[in-house]
């Protein structure tokens, strides 16, 4: 629990001061109408490998971004998907999409951090996520939302799940600091980033572990694909519940 309210308490200091920053830094100021339309062309590009590989016809369907932010990525979501749904654990974020997001009739939801409390059972056919579980700094809640991606899915339902491989060197030898003293020494360093490092850069997920602990949690056809976006090592992960 105390992860938990460290994450939504530094995500809702991000959200306050600049959210759409904080979910997408190439910019310090974005304007929300190129700040959702950049979204929406990412959002197509990103899904467009997946969706071909797991042969997923998105018709119809509705999908569940895990830490949609303010949803930037939702306008494109909306293209291929007939619902969109989001979860995040920052309150500030959700309040800020429910106002910004184009999309109107997407549905956003507070989640705990911990878990998809909220979203019903079998109740979403396509659940995606990038970005967010590299910020998660506990490897027992990352694999408890694995297990409640399997849960939330409907039978012959499917994934879309970004790792980071790696932990840069910097981020780790500031976790070897004092809570109190790491979020002073991150602002004194890069000046940029509110909150605690360990919500900042999480944990790292080598992809053949991935690639076991979903499997066992009985998906099939799991495997990686490769994630060129960053500089650091990061892959997807996508597979399928059984079912249908």
């Amino acid at each position: 629990m105390e992860i938990a309210r460290r994450m939504r308490s530094d995500w809702d200091k991000r959200a306050r001061e600049n959210a759409m920053f904080y979910i997408d830094t190439r910019h310090a100021a974005w304007e929300a109408e190129s700040f959702f339309r950049g979204g929406r062309d990412e959002a197509l590009w990103l899904l467009r490998p997946a969706l071909t590989h797991l042969q997923f016809d998105p018709a119809g369907k509705r999908m569940l971004e895990i830490g949609c932010g303010i949803g930037r990525l939702f306008p494109g979501f909306a293209e291929r998907f007939a619902e969109v749904w989001g979860i995040d654990v920052s309150a500030e974020m959700i309040r800020q999409a429910q106002s910004l997001c184009p999309v109107k009739n997407a549905r956003f939801v507070l989640g705990s951090g911990e878990d998809l409390l909220g979203i019903e059972s079998a109740s979403v056919d396509y659940c995606f996520s990038y970005i967010v579980f590299q910020h998660i700094s506990d490897i027992n809640i990352l694999w408890n939302y694995l297990d409640e991606v399997y849960r939330v899915l409907h039978p012959g339902g499917a994934f879309q799940l970004h790792f980071r491989a790696d932990r840069p060197l910097r981020s780790a030898l500031l976790l070897r600091f004092p809570h109190g003293m790491r979020e002073l020494v991150t602002r004194l360093r890069h000046g940029s980033h509110t909150g605690d490092i360990s919500t900042w850069t999480g944990v790292a997920v080598p992809p053949q572990k991935a690639i076991t602990r979903l499997a066992r949690l009985g998906f099939d056809a799991v495997e990686t694909l490769p994630c060129t976006t960053f500089s650091h090592r990061s892959y997807w992960v996508i597979g399928r519940k059984p079912g249908r």
